[in-house]
């Protein structure tokens, strides 16, 4: 299998499965670049459809940025769509604009549909729904608040985000961290001390959380500096966090 839109290029992805059994893929997407520049080549997802997983048709542009003055009007990075009511609610990373120093302003926002085909997207409102605490987290130069992935949270009938952050109270070459936020109605938001904090990577992205079948949790994290996956485990969702390879993190608080 070999997918990509006619004269782009692609990036992060989130696979859906309709109701009618055919897949769909929602991508970032952009133009082709001599060199890579994430505010130009990550402005829209893009979506293609499969019966089998292995033909694919592209069917163009399904979300984009925002309008102007909105928190995503500069960019639109990694989401994460899923099942809700009869529909969909996707969680997506917003761009607004760049630090002086030329840094990514990252924030998290909310897009209902009414349905499970990955189209018909409607922003929640004009701001982010999650947005980095700077308690714990950098806001500035070097932070980090994208890549959203939502599970049921195991203490409550809430839900719990993870998201790739970084912890302002380490040295920003080794403040890599996974943020942990959580919501009664994945509208309203409380954002808490990082998740997992290892001191010694500089990115955790693209955090994806997954409850086993014997009820213990496993995270996965792309690091930065090497383009490798780390892996932890827990017995719930808050920890504590157990290196698969060589260490142990603490819960959060």
């Amino acid at each position: 299998m070999r997918y990509a839109p006619p004269g782009l290029c692609v990036n992060d992805f989130a696979l859906l499965r309709d109701d009618d059994g055919t897949y769909a893929v929602l991508h970032l997407q952009g133009p082709w670049t001599t060199e890579f520049d994430h505010l130009r080549m990550e402005t829209s997802y893009g979506r293609a459809t499969s019966a089998d997983l292995v033909d694919w048709r592209s069917e163009g542009t399904a979300f984009g940025n925002g309008l102007p003055g909105r928190f995503d009007q500069q960019a639109v990075w990694t989401m994460h769509p899923l099942r809700h009511g009869t529909g969909m609610a996707m969680f997506y990373t917003g761009v607004s604009g760049l630090t002086p120093d030329g840094w990514p302003l990252q924030s998290v926002g909310l897009a209902y549909s009414d349905r499970t085909d990955g189209t018909g997207w409607r922003r929640h409102g004009t701001t982010p729904v999650v947005e980095a605490d700077p308690r714990w987290y950098r806001t500035a130069d070097r932070m980090g608040w994208r890549d959203p992935f939502v599970v049921r949270d195991d203490e409550g009938d809430g839900w719990a985000m993870v998201i790739c952050a970084s912890d302002a109270s380490l040295p920003v070459e080794v403040g890599g961290c996974v943020a942990l936020a959580t919501s009664p109605d994945l509208e309203h938001w409380t954002v808490h001390p990082p998740l997992i904090a290892p001191g010694d990577v500089d990115e955790l992205e693209c955090p994806v959380l997954e409850r086993l079948d014997d009820g213990t949790w496993l995270l996965l994290g792309s690091i930065g500096a090497t383009r490798g996956f780390e892996a932890w485990t827990a017995p719930r969702l808050r920890g504590p966090w157990t290196g698969l390879l060589y260490t142990s993190y603490a819960a959060a608080e």
